[in-house]
């Protein structure tokens, strides 16, 4: 075999590798492509949540609006409004140095932004505690100011007016 052959036969096995390596190349992007554009089904991939826990529910009462609102808070919203606040109860009651539950909270808007984005509320809440080996009752009533920021409700001020203890 002569040198110029062996020259050709190892350009034509460079090319074919070549070409054997951009169709490897083609397909394994074409694979990308095809599993980046197929997902998990939602429904099998995304569990939907309860905004307010099966436990918590019946937990708030919604008093009348105050009559001079700029306008009407959507159902949506005293939803996600009513789940901040029994998420803060329930933080409140795993942080308190005495046994205590919250079964009972009357809501009333008084303030709700023209942009949907800051309430202002009135909301007497009634909390059953042990102190001391005897249980009590305590009715307080509560002005706060909660506000939406990235998509979640926060209690940014929180005014306690009074409280009425009673034994039960």
């Amino acid at each position: 075999m002569t040198l110029t052959r062996l020259k050709r036969l190892l350009a034509l096995g460079a090319a074919a590798a070549g070409v054997a390596g951009a169709v490897a190349a083609l397909a394994a992007a074409a694979l990308v492509v095809v599993h980046a554009g197929t997902g998990a089904d939602p429904t099998d991939a995304f569990t939907p949540t309860e905004l307010i826990p099966e436990p918590l529910r019946g937990r708030v009462t919604w008093l009348e609006d105050a009559p001079d609102l700029d306008r009407p808070m959507e159902p949506t919203t005293r939803t996600a409004l009513e789940a901040a606040w029994l998420h803060a109860a329930a933080e409140r009651e795993a942080h308190s140095p005495v046994s205590m539950t919250t079964p009972a909270h009357e809501l009333a808007v008084d303030f709700y932004a023209l942009d949907g984005q800051i309430v202002g509320l009135t909301a007497e809440t009634v909390v059953t505690a042990e102190v001391g080996g005897r249980p009590v009752v305590v009715r307080e009533t509560y002005e706060a100011v909660i506000i939406l920021t990235d998509g979640r409700w926060r209690i940014d001020k929180l005014h306690r007016i009074g409280a009425i203890l009673t034994e039960s």
